[in-house]
């Protein structure tokens, strides 16, 4: 059976034996089985809270087969950043873990917990030195809301969350995205907050600690 997104937005379903489509073009050597993980919590519909290897971790799954594309664009945009880290630089990302399998199809993929909290406006020389960086590896992220950034306490670093948005750089986008920054740091609305879920309590909306939007 095969689940889809109607034109009215609905899900609706229709048998098929056509593969289902997975994220491909896999550059992380680990994957793992999904089912393997410990939920610890539920940040939203596609990320939750994992333990793995006696460390707490985010999965972002595609629950449904047309979150693929977006997961295929962030697994792309983490290589990118990989790929163009210097020795002894600090990444703009939280460490990409592995994949994430339903036996031999990829459905998402685990991530590197980071414990931080969201920049205010005294952060902007930081997360624009980070935005540039992304910039400079070939994208622009394509959502700067000021919960999409995390700066670590003990070291100031900024690391940046959520590229399912991002699209292939373009100076014009880039420069937008730039002169957006400083009034997203400002924001005070709560766009882009999460609610986490921990043993089926709601806990806080926009959280120290990275909890992804969908």
């Amino acid at each position: 059976m095969r689940m889809y997104q109607g034109s009215d937005g609905k899900v609706e379903h229709s048998l098929s034996w056509t593969p289902l489509h997975s994220i491909n073009s896999l550059w992380h050597p680990r994957q793992l089985d999904v089912l393997s993980l410990k939920r610890i919590a539920s940040h939203k519909t596609r990320v939750k809270e994992v333990e793995f290897e006696g460390q707490r971790a985010l999965s972002k799954v595609a629950i449904f087969e047309w979150w693929i594309p977006q997961l295929q664009r962030e697994t792309e945009i983490y290589e990118s950043i990989s790929r163009n880290l210097s020795p002894g630089e600090h990444s703009i990302a939280p460490a990409f873990l592995g994949y994430l399998m339903e036996q031999h199809r990829c459905i998402g993929f685990l991530m590197q917990k980071v414990d931080g909290r969201h920049p205010s406006s005294d952060d902007l020389p930081a997360c624009e030195a980070a935005l540039r960086r992304l910039h400079r590896t070939g994208w622009i992220h394509g959502d700067v809301n000021h919960y999409n950034f995390l700066v670590e306490p003990s070291t100031g670093h900024v690391k940046m969350v959520d590229f399912e948005h991002a699209k292939p750089y373009d100076k014009e986008a880039a420069q937008l995205e730039i002169q957006e920054l400083k009034a997203e740091l400002s924001e005070t609305a709560g766009r882009g907050a999460s609610v986490v879920v921990r043993n089926g309590v709601e806990e806080i909306s926009g959280p120290i600690f990275y909890a992804a939007n969908t």
